[in-house]
């Protein structure tokens, strides 16, 4: 198959790795895949690790969804290109790209990637227009957990609304001496339970609610560890909500 990828952009982030992730899995299956980011920046390292495994992409780049051009720019791409389908991710991308694929005639499937509305100008008017085109203009749409879909069902079409986690390329192994030193380096004794998340430290995330649930896991399991990577916004507040936890020895922010 001849397969689309189009995303707002590709800063890094949960829905611009799994681009990475599926495009290797599916250039092994001998799917030719093409990724367009609406957002015309670049030094991506996204977009650096696309193009190291042979990915074309394309920065369709304008401003906003009043642009016209950019409508026009990609129905042309899409008219000469002929894609078997096109799978559009995060807000803009499944508004501009269900409006150019319903006019181009290329099947597509969306996805939705975050349990929070869109928050910005005009959040609400965004957020039905892309309802709207979920339910009129993709073949189906795709959540990345049961908690996206549940958080959305009401408003999409139920029947078409599938439940696909994202996927992860698993890493080798590591030799059991260096995963050892590493696990004395991070959590102080190598024998510690250790729990593990990533991602950014915004609110969305609820790394507070991780930790107040932690601090309950602490009680019973004095012995694990918690270890959160990452950066962002939340860093300061959440190392004081550490601190006040009484965790400084049993969770770490990397």
């Amino acid at each position: 198959m001849k397969i689309l990828q189009l995303i707002d952009g590709l800063g890094i982030g949960g829905a611009q790795k799994l681009l990475v992730g599926f495009s290797l899995a599916a250039r092994t299956r001998g799917h030719d895949i093409t990724v367009m980011s609406l957002n015309n920046s670049s030094d991506s390292p996204i977009e650096s690790e696309l193009r190291s495994l042979g990915v074309p992409v394309h920065l369709l780049g304008g401003t906003g969804m009043l642009d016209i051009r950019r409508y026009r720019d990609l129905i042309r791409f899409l008219n000469r290109e002929r894609f078997d389908i096109v799978h559009t991710h995060l807000l803009t991308a499944n508004i501009l790209g269900g409006v150019a694929v319903h006019l181009s005639g290329t099947p597509a499937v969306g996805s939705l990637h975050n349990t929070d509305p869109w928050r910005g100008r005009n959040a609400n008017v965004k957020q039905w227009l892309e309802y709207l085109i979920l339910r009129r203009w993709t073949r189906r749409t795709i959540a990345v957990g049961h908690i996206v879909a549940d958080r959305h069902a009401e408003k999409l079409r139920p029947a078409a609304l599938d439940v696909v986690p994202n996927a992860v390329p698993l890493l080798d192994p590591l030799p059991a001496d260096e995963r050892r030193q590493l696990r004395v380096e991070l959590a102080g004794d190598a024998d510690r339970p250790i729990v593990l998340t990533l991602g950014r430290l915004t609110r969305q995330k609820g790394y507070d609610v991780l930790l107040e649930a932690f601090a309950a896991v602490h009680q019973s399991h004095p012995e694990a560890c918690l270890l959160i990577a990452g950066s962002g916004p939340d860093h300061e507040a959440l190392t004081v909500l550490l601190a006040s936890l009484g965790l400084q020895e049993h969770a770490r922010l990397l």
